[in-house]
């Protein structure tokens, strides 16, 4: 697997707790793509839990307005209507979007990092491989994917799905490239790892 050459403060933060035989072994983030959760959700529409719930109490009353200047033939307060809902509705995907730019991952030979971003603030977890009771992978046709961490002890820190907005149960590498090719070297260094 090739190895990526670090390029940010996030490896320099990592690199201060890491152990005399500990080494960088990848870096990287998730697909940076924008992009809308509406033609996204698709049939994960849920009314009731996580972001899926702020776009819908904010779209009922985008249609409503719509349909109140449309049928009062006010076609100024319908136009903008229409502007602000889009405004409101792109706001989750905007926050979504900056926790995605500001989310990073690593691992060495010992541990796995977590660079990640919520209300504003940065914070850098990270987990010994040998704390993993196993790793599953979620894989896409693009062959990029999700990487699940489930762990022997729970840990203090969650990750959060970047279409739906909701907290995993388990801290994830989310939307990553070549996926297959981490899982494998994860789990491979896992192994070496509970040997120690």
């Amino acid at each position: 697997m090739k190895k990526q050459q670090p390029n940010n403060t996030f490896f320099t933060e990592i690199e201060k707790t890491f152990s005399t035989d500990e080494s960088l072994k990848w870096e990287g983030n998730p697909n940076p793509k924008f992009s809308f959760t509406l033609l996204e959700l698709g049939g994960h529409f849920d009314a009731i839990t996580g972001l899926t719930s702020i776009l819908g109490f904010m779209l009922v009353p985008v249609i409503f307005g719509t349909y109140y200047f449309y049928k009062a033939e006010n076609w100024l307060g319908l136009i903008l209507t229409l502007i602000f809902g889009l405004i409101f509705l792109s706001i989750p995907d905007l926050l979504k979007h900056k926790r995605k730019q500001n989310t990073k991952y690593a691992f060495t030979n010992k541990r796995v990092y977590f660079q990640l971003w919520r209300w504003g603030k940065i914070s850098i977890h990270s987990i010994d491989l040998k704390a993993i009771a196993q790793i599953n992978i979620e894989e896409f046709k693009d062959k990029s994917g999700i990487l699940h961490f489930l762990p022997k002890k729970p840990f203090d820190f969650h990750t959060y799905d970047f279409v739906s907005g909701e907290r995993r149960h388990y801290p994830t590498f989310e939307m990553v490239k070549e996926v297959r090719n981490l899982y494998e070297e994860l789990e491979r260094l896992r192994l070496l790892r509970l040997k120690d």
